[in-house]
């Protein structure tokens, strides 16, 4: 039970949309769910400091303090959840995929199924 401590906190949407899976009836072993190979970005020891980059990012852009309050409520949606990130700026959205692809770039050899794009 302690491995899934790093699960704590996070969006659904950060484990596979994990509650529509649920829902669908895709999920019934929830260990084994996050032992699939998807999943092993999570459970890296850079992965929070990562995340709390990424936070940062978009928490300079103050426009966005509103939809970030949308986005964290759990009654929204996941397709509204979709809907409202799509409204982020193309640059703060280049700006996360650059963060994201460093980060796979820079832990490849501890995360090799994930194969980051060059850009």
């Amino acid at each position: 039970m302690e491995r899934m401590l790093p699960l704590v906190g996070l969006s659904e949407t950060y484990c596979n949309k994990l509650i529509v899976r649920y829902d669908e009836g895709i999920i019934v072993d929830f260990v084994q769910f996050f032992r699939d190979e998807w999943g092993t970005a999570l459970f890296h020891d850079r992965f929070a400091d990562f995340r709390n980059s990424v936070a940062k990012t978009w928490a300079a852009e103050a426009k966005l303090t509103e939809l970030t309050d949308k986005l964290s409520s759990a009654d929204i949606p996941l397709a509204e959840k979709t809907a409202l990130l799509l409204t982020v700026p193309t640059d703060l959205r280049g700006e996360v995929e650059k963060e994201l692809f460093q980060f796979l770039k820079s832990n490849m050899d501890l995360l090799p199924m994930y194969v980051p794009l060059d850009n």
